[in-house]
């Protein structure tokens, strides 16, 4: 199944600080899971607001476990967070 996993960062947080960029290239280049997209949530003005990956798992607990794996999520960078099934009905991944 695929799933959109969405974090949506706390106020003030627009950039990935750079120590945590090794992280996050670990974390989404993991051979465990099927990454189908990955990138960044911007708002009007183009800020960064957050982040959202589309990745083909079994069942929501697996979506929730990738995402607390999260480096934003491990230094609690989210403000809120959304894991939601997601049906491709036009277009390929």
């Amino acid at each position: 199944m695929l799933f959109a996993v969405m974090g949506f960062f706390k106020p003030g947080i627009e950039t990935l600080p750079a120590k945590l960029e090794p992280d996050l290239n670990e974390h989404l280049s993991q051979p465990f899971i099927s990454l189908k997209l990955a990138g960044p949530l911007k708002n009007r003005l183009g800020k960064s607001v957050g982040l959202m990956v589309c990745l083909e798992v079994a069942d929501f607990d697996k979506a929730e476990a990738y995402l607390s794996e999260s480096p934003f999520s491990k230094n609690d960078m989210y403000e809120r967070v959304e894991i939601v099934e997601y049906s491709l009905e036009v277009g390929k991944l």
